[in-house]
């Protein structure tokens, strides 16, 4: 009778742990769900933050009127390319060939000892070296923009640049600075282009251009 009631405790404690490790794994597993759901709804909260941030740095208000008219004619640039998304070099592209040496790119870095045409060249080798697509299937449709992950980086790049000036407005002045630094194009070309061309020498040429104004307007250009 002994030998029953001991075998019956111990299988009883053993149901015991048993159950108490179930309910241990159960509650594990239950906080592991918790914390992966938590991260996926803060990644996604994080990736609507970056849509809406990039949504903000196409938009027409982020941007002085002729650095958004450069933006409007992106698609167009990729399309006479043949390439299939805008990456940084075709901003800068169209950046430089707005209103010839008039342009506010053209005479910022003509003002710091650069040759507009000859970088406008240089970007434009660039993206000629870059992958074409000439399948009519595989085209972006007319008009439309596929934004690559560089020319992304690089709008990031010029508004924070746009914050180091002060200004209210992104313009082509924030993407040239920006461009100084960039990875996949801009450093690279402006370096060939003029040697010497640095943040410093870039930022007193934007003064004597601007005259030491800030871009208060959409329409600030007009004022210089």
């Amino acid at each position: 009778a002994g030998q029953e009631q001991d075998a019956a405790a111990a299988a009883a404690q053993q149901a015991q742990l048993e159950q108490v490790q179930s309910q241990a794994k159960a509650e594990a597993e239950a906080a592991v769900a918790q914390v992966r759901a938590e991260a996926e709804t803060a990644q996604q909260q994080l990736q609507a933050q970056l849509q809406a941030s990039q949504q903000e740095l196409f938009s027409e208000q982020a941007w002085v009127e002729s650095g958004f008219a450069a933006l409007q004619k992106l698609p167009a640039t990729t399309a006479r390319l043949n390439q299939q998304a805008a990456e940084a070099e075709h901003l800068a592209i169209t950046l430089l060939e707005q209103n010839g040496d008039k342009g506010m790119a053209s005479k910022v870095l003509a003002a710091a000892g650069a040759s507009p045409s000859e970088a406008r060249a240089a970007f434009e080798e660039f993206a000629q070296r870059q992958p074409k697509v000439f399948n009519s299937n595989s085209k972006v449709p007319e008009g439309s923009l596929n934004v690559g992950s560089s020319l992304v980086t690089l709008l990031q790049a010029a508004n924070a640049q746009k914050a180091l000036l002060t200004d209210d407005f992104l313009s082509a002045e924030h993407v040239l600075l920006a461009l100084l630094n960039d990875a996949r194009c801009g450093k690279e070309v402006l370096k060939k282009v003029q040697p010497d061309l640095n943040t410093a020498t870039l930022r007193a040429a934007i003064d004597q251009v601007r005259n030491n104004k800030r871009i208060t307007s959409r329409s600030a250009e007009e004022t210089y």
